[in-house]
């Protein structure tokens, strides 16, 4: 429905854009709105056509007047950027931005900004949301590879993820120009850098018992920059929590899903996802899903696309990100994107405190950022069978007992906290709340 009146008083434009167009971004009466203030005609008439556009924002006409046309857009939640997806999801982002030009051009349109801060994940789904930098005409093919896709003589994003220098750049523009189908071109090239043959393989190596996994793992450590979508959990094979319910862990949080009932959950060290399943197949409506593990996250996200299931994929390290994110730093940190009123964090806060360098403040106060008024964590004590006791390498970690957590934690969660058995003894689950 069009709206007859537009009070613009009433509009709050997003701190995020760079400033640079004569149109804005933002909020009116809690719906997303661009507001343009030239070429009414060329908006209006994408609009047309705009639900056609698989990987396009959903537009329709909101307003207008012979001042501003006012462009409603679907509203966008769990926003990640490019530093936080898994490397497949950069492919799938990248291919789905050529798939978009090929669209357009059909239609005599083009994307004159498709860098990769102006799309997102709507959790399976690619989603170019900047609607205001649709032109019309034509643009040919290299002109548009090396000045919109491209970062001209600089490294940019999707350079990345075509792992090409400058050089590199020149040969597929040459390839570009000679091309009969150019954009099939680049779609074929970018599609070979998802998961490959050679990557499978060592994965399969590291699933391996014995001498085998254990030579494989220590050449993916030893050779960090070769291998560095690796992680130590790459091949941490994460039973699924449905299948036992005598484990105490999967007990107790099942019992406290079911107590809050949380419509949204954070799972901060995912893994592959299987508190994140247990939650949407027990009230939940959708998660976010964070973990460190590039490949892990993949195999969640193949599940999501499989079951249509509302996750949001973030590969992130919460006590290292950028607070201002993009080429302008004007973007929200993911804590301001990505938080949530319930939290569960298992099995993390001694990777994080004992075998890493973070203390029980700065690991407190990245779960403060993440969680609004719940937080269920996991406490593994350094007499666990995985840790080595009071002295780690020679590192005093006698200060790593739960009274201490728990006194720490509650600076940022003073409510009421309750302690449950986890598995194996003699790890807990701590809940804090606000």
């Amino acid at each position: 429905m069009i709206e007859k009146d537009f009070d613009i008083n009433k509009f709050r434009p997003f701190p995020t854009s760079s400033g640079l167009g004569v149109d804005s971004t933002g909020i009116y009466e809690d719906k997303v709105v661009r507001i343009f203030r030239e070429n009414f005609d060329i908006y209006k008439s994408i609009l047309e056509f705009s639900d056609e556009l698989e990987f396009l924002i959903g537009s329709n006409l909101f307003y207008e007047d012979e001042n501003v046309l006012v462009v409603q857009h679907d509203q966008l939640e769990n926003i990640t950027y490019f530093n936080e997806w898994t490397r497949r999801q950069k492919v799938i982002a990248s291919k789905a931005i050529v798939e978009l030009q090929i669209e357009l051009i059909k239609k005599g349109y083009y994307l004159n900004d498709p860098h990769s801060f102006n799309i997102t994940f709507k959790y399976h789904q690619p989603v170019y949301f900047d609607f205001g930098s649709i032109r019309q005409g034509y643009i040919r093919p290299t002109w548009w590879f090396i000045k919109c896709f491209c970062g001209w003589t600089e490294m940019d994003y999707w350079d990345n993820v075509l792992k090409i220098n400058f050089f590199q750049k020149l040969f597929v523009l040459l390839r570009i120009s000679l091309s009969r189908l150019p954009y099939e071109y680049l779609l074929k090239k970018l599609s070979k850098f998802e998961t490959g043959f050679f990557e499978k393989n060592i994965i399969n190596l590291l699933n391996r018992t014995g001498l085998v996994g254990r030579l494989t793992r220590k050449v993916v450590n030893g050779l960090p920059l070769l291998f560095s979508y690796f992680s130590n959990w790459t091949d941490y094979e994460q039973k699924s929590p449905k299948l036992d319910f005598d484990n105490a862990r999967n007990k107790n949080i099942l019992s406290l899903f079911n107590q809050h009932k949380p419509k949204k959950i954070l799972d901060i060290g995912a893994n592959k996802g299987a508190f994140s399943l247990l939650a949407l197949n027990n009230g939940s409506t959708e998660a976010i899903a964070i973990d460190l593990d590039n490949y892990s996250l993949d195999y969640l996200l193949n599940q999501v696309k499989i079951n249509n299931h509302k996750i949001t994929i973030a590969r992130l390290n919460i006590m290292n990100y950028p607070e201002h994110p993009g080429y302008y730093q004007s973007y929200l940190p993911a804590h301001e994107r990505l938080n949530c009123n319930f939290t569960i964090c298992l099995a993390v806060v001694h990777h994080v405190c004992y075998f890493g360098e973070s203390s029980f403040e700065e690991f407190g106060a990245r779960l403060d950022h993440f969680t609004k008024k719940i937080l269920v964590v996991e406490f593994v004590p350094y007499d666990d069978i995985h840790l080595s006791g009071p002295t780690y390498k020679g590192k005093d970690r006698s200060w790593y007992t739960l009274e201490n957590f728990v006194n720490v934690l509650k600076k940022w969660f003073p409510g009421e906290h309750e302690t449950f058995e986890s598995s194996p003894t003699p790890r807990v689950l701590i809940k804090f709340c606000k």
